[in-house]
């Protein structure tokens, strides 16, 4: 099993498609997820290019704690790049509070990214308080689970995707949800200079359609797709719809 050590803590990663000759893309989980929530778009997309999945400290396999801040979070993935590809370009994509993470690397102009993908986030991402209450006691409802899917998702999705972030220890989804709540780069996203994507799911309540909408405006060299029938999981709910999306795009970059 591959892990790394970053900043002194050892990170689990899978990859796939290491001699193939296109851009090579990271991708980075959300809050409370794992590697696991992006390994359909990693097989896919690996077909091509080498492809990247880290689990985020304290997270799954990796050693913890868990980062208290985006900024960490993202200090770490940009550790993660340099030491691993060395002077190598690559694209950046991450899944909500992922996105979070490449939206804070690529406002600080990291000088490896040529490209970044968002995925059901925000530049704001603020928790309604009775779900922060409800992970704070590690007590998240069934109905406040579901409501992060469409309501045409299958059952046999939520339990995938149940599964893989049962894999997380709670103490390191806690404090995800309380960085999360954290995060603001409202004033800051028109900074950014790679092209980007922003992908969301067209029932997403938790990261709604406004929120990348309002990415969208914000960053120069941007484009948004938004996917039908899928929710804040659409990484799961939608696999091959968000796959063409990014494959299209990484195709641009690799021009």
């Amino acid at each position: 099993m591959p892990f790394i050590n970053i900043k002194g803590k050892k990170i689990f990663y899978e990859e796939l498609g290491q001699q193939q000759s296109g851009n090579p893309i990271v991708f980075i989980h959300g809050g409370g997820g794992n590697h696991n929530i992006w390994m359909e778009q990693v097989e896919r997309l690996s077909k091509d290019r080498h492809v990247v999945a880290l689990s985020l400290p304290g997270h799954d396999q990796s050693e913890g704690p868990a980062c208290s801040s985006i900024r960490d979070y993202a200090d770490l993935v940009s550790e993660f790049i340099s030491t691993y590809f060395k002077e190598q370009k690559v694209v950046i994509a991450g899944h909500s509070m992922g996105g979070a993470i490449v939206q804070q690397i690529a406002v600080d102009g990291f000088d490896q990214i040529s490209g970044a993908v968002m995925v059901s986030t925000g530049a704001n991402l603020k928790i309604p308080p009775e779900f922060l209450d409800q992970v704070r006691k590690g007590e998240i409802s069934e109905e406040s689970f579901l409501a992060a899917f469409s309501p045409k998702t299958s059952a046999t999705v939520h339990q995938k995707v149940g599964s893989w972030l049962s894999l997380t220890p709670m103490e390191s989804t806690i404090q995800d949800f309380e960085t999360i709540n954290q995060h603001d780069l409202s004033d800051s996203i028109s900074k950014i200079n790679v092209p980007t994507l922003i992908v969301v799911g067209k029932d997403d309540v938790l990261t709604p359609v406004t929120y990348s909408e309002a990415l969208h405006k914000g960053i120069p060299d941007s484009m948004l797709t938004i996917i039908p029938d899928a929710g804040h999981y659409v990484v799961s709910e939608q696999p091959k719809a968000l796959q063409d999306c990014i494959q299209q795009f990484m195709n641009k970059i690799d021009e």
